[in-house]
């Protein structure tokens, strides 16, 4: 494992092992989106979710009348995960979208 690895500064100060670690981290799967990609869109299921490493994500929703209503902010080392999507299999009412981003996903 490399030390400079960037998910080595996500779990930092977690309870793992290095061999854990040095198991888990090569799971991961480097993703690189350009600005104002997608990551996740209104109706869809999520499937992944993704560690930032620079850039920013905003999730909103469109409400009634059509205005984009922001529900979160992602930066450096968050996750960007949609949890009931994720663990339930829910269909998002919000939209995930990139400004200038590299991820490490799952």
């Amino acid at each position: 494992m490399t030390p400079a690895h960037f998910l080595n500064n996500i779990f930092k100060g977690s309870d793992l092992s290095s061999e854990e670690l040095e198991s888990i981290i090569p799971k991961f799967k480097k993703v690189t989106f350009i600005k104002n990609d997608f990551l996740l869109r209104d109706g869809q299921t999520a499937n992944y979710y993704w560690f930032v490493e620079s850039g920013f994500t905003r999730s909103y929703v469109i409400d009634t009348e059509g205005n984009d209503i922001t529900t979160n902010f992602f930066s450096v080392g968050d996750i960007v995960i949609d949890w009931p999507s994720f663990f339930f299999e829910h269909q998002l009412v919000s939209i995930y979208r990139l400004f200038q981003i590299a991820f490490v996903g799952s």
